[in-house]
């Protein structure tokens, strides 16, 4: 049996910023995101702490990829 990774849910339409916060509520590390956007780590934990994301209620995260998913 072979196991495929999960899908992920960001396009090139979103902002780094919109596809730095549904990597990491994907539960993707900072460190990782900021290599796979092209982004500083710095940058990320700035986006991360003035957006507040692990503040998200559960609601906010399944709007964030109801959102992803329109844009995709």
């Amino acid at each position: 049996m072979t196991s495929s990774a999960p899908q992920l849910i960001i396009t090139p339409d979103m902002s780094p910023r919109q596809q730095a916060r549904a990597l990491y509520w994907q539960g993707w590390r900072v460190a990782r995101i900021a290599e796979t956007i092209g982004e500083k780590a710095s940058t990320i934990h700035t986006w991360k702490t003035r957006d507040k994301w692990e503040e998200a209620t559960p609601i906010d995260r399944v709007e964030g990829t109801i959102e992803a998913r329109l844009i995709q």
